[in-house]
């Protein structure tokens, strides 16, 4: 085994022991629901997850999503079909797919500057101890970014290495393809490989076209896929609201300090920076910030010659993140597992700017080094705790940002859960006064205080919600519930009338329906909507309590007559 690979082997061995506890962590946040709506029905979904009908049926991403991930999506139902809910399994895949990714950016440093093993080794081990990539190894359903970098990397050392051939342009595109479908941010492999090329200092374009046909049908094809499954090209995130140049360019300025502040200083660390709703106002600073890197980015350009590692990070940076930049508005404003993969470039430029030092100033490169190291995996080891269970998680966003609704009310949840009403219900109120119209938040807390014995402030809580904002499924049968709860089954029937309109596909308040027109004694309304909800096959079991308040009923009819 040569220098570079026993570099790679110990920076992924690194990489492996730091972050193994989390083999001991639960599912937190959403994991549990994503992979337990995953399924796998047989070899046949590896060409049925191309199919709308997967992402319809099978798939743990639904359709309006927006998010086309077949690769991710194929595993999660593997995982599901095999073990079940089994935590260890998903963590323990991210730590492979974590060390996998490491032990590539020892190579592709190696091979993208010819940098020495130990060099490149360093590239590795500050990549491997970067507190910034916590989110994106402790978080399970973040394996999504893991499984996207790996291929991506790896396409970048072919894309170093071989000529323009036939072969090479498809091994290359199969990664890509590999890549796009765990995550959509490895869409711009292709200028990263443009960027690798730039670099080495060999042709971007002449003598290129078997690569880039290859890339810009492959491309076409995806986006043919994609619009076929999705119905247009949009974005997951699209139509936030985020209209128009200048709040669009302000927001990505926003994005791109922020991510340069967490790649840098990356404490506190902070799960959840909080929902997207309005975009925030528009400000000089960050409208400006864009320009200022653009600025940046083509003066270091100028000193490729000398210190090429500065252009390449400064460019690896800007193409990794751009898909996040808010350019195009997605669901997620800010996340530090973003800086999965762009934290790569500055890592490799780190390790070689402290090489040029040593040359230099023999001593200065470890010492720099080695305490950046230590920090690095001391905040890493600090942090990965965080993320081992519901409550620490969202404790340590509160902690770090009170003003985060989601985190108040996520955190509420797991003290319902629990059965600590009382804290539940005042950490709900809190998110409830920071996010009034936040729908999730008011059901969440209405249906705490129903459960505590205070319906009237629950239905108080949901009448004014109902009074700002446009009446929803889930908020409409909710209000039907509440006055069902207190026998105004006039009042309930409407709402529950509205929520069958609205979601048409779940029969719960048609059944709800059904029971409020028992209760009145229109039996008869009530027989023909079982004898339809039996028509059209729901589970009989969700159909048993109105079928008995039915019989109930009808006995109790009857009686008046025999009387």
């Amino acid at each position: 085994m040569n220098g570079r690979m026993l570099a790679a082997l110990a920076a992924a061995l690194v990489a492996l022991a730091l972050h193994a506890p989390i083999l001991g962590h639960g599912f937190v946040w959403d994991d549990a629901h994503k992979f337990g709506q995953a399924r796998w029905d047989g070899p046949s979904d590896l060409a049925a997850a191309l199919t709308p009908q997967y992402w319809t049926e099978l798939s743990h991403e639904p359709p309006r999503a927006g998010y086309y991930r077949p690769v991710a999506s194929l595993l999660f139902a593997f995982n599901q079909s095999l073990f079940g809910l089994e935590p260890r399994v998903y963590h323990a895949e991210s730590l492979l797919l974590h060390a996998g990714v490491t032990a590539l950016v020892v190579l592709l440093a190696a091979t993208l500057f010819h940098a020495s093993p130990t060099v490149a080794l360093a590239a590795g081990l500050l990549f491997a101890v970067h507190p910034i990539h916590t989110e994106a190894v402790a978080f399970a359903s973040d394996l999504t970014d893991l499984l996207s970098a790996l291929p991506f990397i790896g396409a970048l050392l072919v894309a170093s290495r071989a000529r323009d051939s036939w072969r090479s342009a498809a091994a290359i595109v199969l990664l890509w393809m590999l890549a796009l479908g765990a995550k959509e941010l490895a869409i711009t492999l292709p200028l990263a490989i443009a960027l690798v090329w730039w670099t080495r200092d060999l042709p971007v374009i002449r003598g290129r076209r078997r690569f880039w046909t290859s890339a810009l049908l492959a491309l076409l094809l995806y986006l043919t896929l994609r619009s076929w499954i999705f119905g247009d090209f949009a974005a997951a995130g699209a139509g936030l609201g985020w209209d128009g140049f200048y709040p669009r360019i302000s927001a990505a300025g926003r994005s791109l300090t922020l991510a340069a502040r967490m790649l840098i200083s990356p404490w506190p660390l902070i799960a959840d920076y909080g929902p997207a709703g309005a975009p925030e106002p528009p400000h000089p600073l960050p409208f400006i910030v864009p320009f200022l890197f653009l600025v940046l980015l083509a003066g270091s350009a100028r000193l490729r010659a000398r210190a090429p590692e500065l252009p390449f990070a400064l460019a690896w940076f800007a193409i990794a993140l751009l898909p996040v930049s808010n350019l195009i508005p997605i669901p997620q404003p800010y996340a530090e597992r973003f800086l999965y993969l762009p934290s790569v470039g500055p890592c490799i430029a780190l390790a070689l700017a402290l090489d040029r030092l040593r040359r230099h100033h023999r001593w200065s490169a470890p010492a720099i080094l080695v305490p950046l190291l230590a920090a690095g995996a001391l905040l890493t080891a600090r942090r990965l705790p965080d993320w081992r269970n519901e409550g620490a998680l969202w404790s340590s966003v509160v902690e770090a940002l009170p003003s985060n609704p989601r985190a108040l009310q996520n955190l509420g949840a797991d003290f319902e859960r629990r059965g600590d009403l009382a804290r539940a219900i005042e950490l709900y109120a809190a998110a409830h006064d920071l996010a009034p119209r936040m729908e999730k938040v008011t059901t969440a807390y209405a249906t705490t205080l129903h459960r505590a014995g205070r319906a009237q402030e629950a239905l108080d809580l949901l009448i004014d919600h109902e009074a700002h904002n446009p009446l929803t499924a889930r908020v409409a049968g909710m209000l039907g519930a509440a006055f069902a709860g207190r026998a105004e089954f006039e009042r309930a029937l409407g709402y529950f009338e509205i929520s069958s309109e609205l979601e048409p596909a779940d029969p719960a308040p048609r059944i709800s329906r059904a029971l409020c027109l028992t209760s009145l004694g229109r039996l008869e309304e009530a027989q023909l909507e079982l004898r339809r909800l039996r028509d059209e096959g729901v589970d009989p079991d969700r159909l048993e309590t109105l079928a008995s308040a039915l019989a109930r009923a009808t006995k109790r009819l009857e009686s008046q007559w025999v009387d």
